[in-house]
């Protein structure tokens, strides 16, 4: 048994054993073998997720993921097999196993058939283990929140209604989370086709409707109900409930309820103007990267790196949990002295 299968089962027997501290631990290690990735070094990431896993016992879905692939990518197929036990346990189906061309030689080794034959067991315990209450709850609360946007994205006709209806929205959200913030431990992962991961939790985008002023209160005849979701999401991530990424990007985006500064996790790491990208050039606030810190996150500088490495690279990493990571212009008519000050030439394309 690999070292890896045996720390596996050490989490069955002690599932409670992980404290905030391990938490805390456990975002170091990740970040440290997102660094890795940044750099191609995929062995020495796969040693700080196997260190990330050891401190604690409910690693979220993409960093399963990203594990996954670093090891397929040194061919350590034993853990492949192992990682992808945890995912089918979170509720991904064979497909998310059967279909990427980059799993190809790993289903050509021994550790493909034995895969096959636990999938059905893990996925028996999925379907009777999930709470499949509050997986409908919040597909049900997404689908409400989205209905009435789509008809009128721009706020106009049914703003009204929108508005309206995000006050119902906002009552299922209190009741909801009295308990807790709920994340694919309680509902299973949701995915964006079969082999790609949805890379934030699906209340991600109700939440900047009910809690990001820049999402509806500074819009004309506004809804000015958001809630101050602030201190609850602060003790979900402190939980390990949800990620410190998400909660950077919603608030950064909530208006009235950022934490001083911020975190800058919302402006965009990388600008793209004229098809071209560029940095924006802010200027350095140590108390955003200070921000960044004691919430887990590594420095808006490094950010950035991942950022250019997103744009350079095709392997579907996921290095970011929130809604987007660069934002997109068409044409910027901005003089090239004043292009020069507010931004610098990243010296990356994009295909």
């Amino acid at each position: 048994m690999s070292s890896f299968r045996a720390l596996i089962g050490i989490f069955l027997l002690c599932p409670f054993l992980a404290q905030s501290s391990d938490f805390n631990k456990y975002l170091s290690f990740v970040n440290k073998a997102e660094a890795m990735i940044v750099k191609d070094e995929h062995e020495k990431a796969c040693r700080y997720f196997d260190s990330a896993l050891r401190v604690w016992d409910k690693p979220f879905a993409v960093d399963l993921h990203n594990y996954l692939k670093c090891a397929n990518l040194v061919e350590r197929y034993n853990d492949v097999k192992v990682i992808a036990g945890m995912l089918v346990s979170l509720g991904c189906d064979l497909r998310f196993f059967e279909q990427p061309s980059s799993l190809a030689k790993f289903r050509t080794t021994v550790f493909w058939p034995e895969l096959l034959a636990e999938y059905p067991d893990r996925k028996m315990k999925f379907v009777k283990n999930n709470d499949w209450k509050i997986r409908l709850l919040v597909e049900r609360i997404v689908a409400q929140d989205q209905f009435l946007r789509a008809q009128n994205p721009v706020y106009t006709f049914l703003k009204d209604s929108i508005y309206d209806n995000d006050n119902d929205i906002r009552e299922m959200l209190f009741e909801m989370f009295k308990a807790k913030f709920p994340n694919e431990y309680d509902y299973g992962v949701f995915l964006e086709d079969d082999t790609t991961l949805l890379p934030y939790e699906p209340l991600h985008l109700v939440l900047l409707h009910n809690y990001g002023e820049f999402d509806t209160s500074v819009v004309h005849n506004a809804n000015t109900k958001t809630h101050d979701f602030t201190e609850f999401l602060l003790r979900s991530v402190k939980m390990g409930q949800m990620h410190p990424q998400e909660f950077a990007y919603l608030n950064d985006r909530s208006g009235k309820f950022m934490i001083g500064k911020g975190y800058r996790q919302a402006d965009g790491f990388l600008v793209k103007i004229d098809g071209k990208m560029f940095f924006n050039n802010f200027a350095k606030e140590d108390e955003i990267d200070t921000n960044r810190a004691q919430l887990g996150l590594i420095s808006y500088e490094e950010e950035g790196k991942k950022a250019i490495y997103m744009v350079q690279r095709k392997n579907k990493f996921i290095l970011f949990r929130h809604m987007g990571y660069i934002v997109r212009m068409a044409h910027l008519d901005i003089p090239q002295n004043l292009m020069k000050i507010m931004y610098t030439d990243a010296n990356v394309t994009e295909d």
